[in-house]
């Protein structure tokens, strides 16, 4: 996908293939300039982050409408809505990296259903997390069981205060 295509108003993600979709979220992360918050800048960033995109994917059900290509979908909107309001005038590199990484992981592991019917019916996610947002917790900890592979560890660098920046933002 081409800027003009990406950038312009009839972008539909949908219309890619997972693995488009794939190439897409990896090409985001690796090429928006906050990643100078989180990267080495040397040839072993675009393999991390390939294993990184690469195994979200995996771990986004084949569910309707909480899949991968939505969950890539809103990484393009944050990245759009963040050229859109200069966002580098307000938000810091990390800060905006953050959200990259948060909007292509917010629905991870989705089940295809909602809070309400999780804790009516008594579901595992609704038991575990006493009935408060059990899928939005289920999401941010299975993100971040992710980010905590070594294989995947996309913050590994960070020094502690800027790990727990991210993580502030992420949750």
């Amino acid at each position: 996908v081409d800027e003009d295509t990406f950038n312009s108003p009839a972008f539909y993600v949908y219309d890619l293939s997972p693995a488009q979709q794939n190439k897409l979220a990896v090409h985001v992360m690796l090429s928006h300039s906050s990643g100078a918050a989180v990267f080495k800048g040397d040839e072993s960033d675009e393999a991390l982050v390939a294993r990184f995109v690469s195994e979200l994917q995996k771990a986004y059900p084949g569910n309707p409408f909480h899949n991968f290509g939505h969950a890539v979908d809103v990484q393009a909107v944050i990245v759009k809505t963040m050229k859109l309001m200069e966002a580098d005038k307000f938000l810091s590199n990390l800060e905006q990296f953050s959200l990259l990484v948060a909007g292509v992981g917010h629905d991870i592991g989705h089940l295809g259903l909602n809070n309400g019917f999780l804790s009516e019916v008594g579901h595992e996610l609704a038991i575990k997390y006493n009935d408060k947002s059990p899928l939005e917790n289920m999401h941010c900890s299975t993100l971040y069981q992710l980010l905590g592979k070594p294989e995947t560890k996309l913050f590994a660098h960070l020094s502690p205060e800027d790990y727990r920046e991210v993580r502030r933002i992420c949750v």
